[in-house]
């Protein structure tokens, strides 16, 4: 299974240390954190499964122009990989069912959520046209989306299917979901 009990893996900026580099503990003792990878820039969620760990980073370029990218490290071979390609504003990530997901954090109607395969595969669009999706969660056959510009809570099923509105709050940045 995936931390954070039953596949439900999306952190926010504290989860990475945001604007640091991410560190977790994959040991089974009572070991320092250990630092995955170094270079990272402005790194948001973290998520993990039994193989990898999954951040989003989030950088300007000399323009102001926001993007980023996934990274996958992987807990064997210790390598760094870059999942998503060039993406534009990254936010949350959420692992489980074979699928590293995450969120991207684009105004209405230009956020999305996007997958790959956990253990590699081309990108495929999850959730288009959502309003500023920021944080995501997954539980079981579903993934919860927070949308900040849409000021609600969105349940999908993972296999495709109608969204359900599960909750109008005042600008949600971050769900959490339990096993």
């Amino acid at each position: 299974g995936a931390a954070g009990g039953g596949g439900n893996a999306g952190a926010g900026p504290g989860g990475a240390g945001h604007g640091g580099a991410p560190t977790a503990d994959c040991s089974t003792g009572d070991a320092d954190p250990e630092e995955l990878a170094t270079g990272q820039d402005g790194s948001y969620g973290i998520a993990v499964d039994d193989e990898h760990v999954f951040w989003a980073n989030e950088h300007y370029d000399d323009q102001g122009s926001d993007h980023g990218e996934v990274m996958r490290w992987d807990k064997i071979t210790k390598e760094v990989l870059d999942v998503s390609g060039n993406v534009i504003d990254p936010r949350a990530v959420a692992v489980g069912s074979g699928y590293a997901y995450w969120s991207i954090f684009n105004s209405q109607p230009g956020g999305m959520v996007q997958r790959t395969l956990s253990a590699g595969a081309a990108v495929e669009s999850f959730l288009d046209g959502r309003d500023q999706p920021s944080g995501i969660a997954l539980r079981a056959s579903h993934l919860f989306v927070a949308e900040a510009l849409g000021q609600r809570i969105l349940r999908a099923p993972i296999s495709g299917g109608p969204l359900n509105e599960l909750l109008l709050a005042a600008t949600p940045y971050w769900v959490a979901v339990g096993a």
